[in-house]
């Protein structure tokens, strides 16, 4: 049986330890809490991850992802032999775009509802400000992201991943299969996202 084959009988999956080990670092480093440090999806796959002592390769590079690490530099040392190494596969997602358009119409229509509210107490221009400010709260690199977006008219896959979390959305709901064809670019021929789970 191929490499090939075998990943496709079932879901690929590392130990979390090495993963778990460089977020209890990178935490202690940056002297920060878990939510400051994470954002509430990375969070619940973090404590899913720590829970089971596996997780998958795609959520293996989100997270690393996250505290800015490289997936192979963490899963150097501490794996077991008969441990399959993280697939190229991983590294590939990270460069996935998708078309900004559905994202930022969905965002500007959540802030244009908060100027909505704001115009008769103040000019719309200003309105506009403070809705922005409202929408996104403290989280400015967000801000930059969904600027950026709008300005490219492409978002990266953990940018558009970052935006929807903080609006209680679900990247699905913008892109339907264009996301999920994103978050499985490069994974092997016959790869079944489903098989092992239920």
């Amino acid at each position: 049986m191929t490499a090939v084959a075998e990943v496709g009988r079932r879901v690929p999956r590392l130990p979390s330890a090495p993963l778990v080990a460089a977020l209890h670092q990178a935490r202690i480093t940056r002297g920060v809490t878990w939510d400051r440090m994470l954002s509430a999806w990375q969070l619940r796959a973090y404590y899913l991850a720590k829970a089971e002592g596996e997780v998958t390769p795609y959520m293996v590079r989100q997270l690393c992802a996250a505290i800015g690490r490289d997936p192979r530099e963490v899963y150097r040392s501490g794996l077991p032999e008969e441990a399959a190494a993280v697939p190229d596969w991983v590294a590939v997602v990270a460069d996935q775009r998708l078309p900004s358009t559905p994202l930022v119409e969905a965002i500007e229509a959540r802030v244009r509802r908060v100027v909505a509210g704001l115009v008769p107490l103040t000019d719309r221009r200003t309105a506009r400000g403070e809705a922005v400010r409202a929408v996104f709260g403290e989280a400015g690199a967000l801000l930059k992201a969904f600027q950026r977006a709008r300005r490219c008219g492409w978002v990266t896959l953990g940018a558009a991943e970052a935006l929807c979390d903080h609006f209680g959305w679900h990247p699905y709901q913008l892109w339907g299969e264009a996301y999920d064809a994103a978050t499985m670019a490069g994974v092997p021929v016959g790869f079944d996202v489903w098989e092992g789970v239920a």
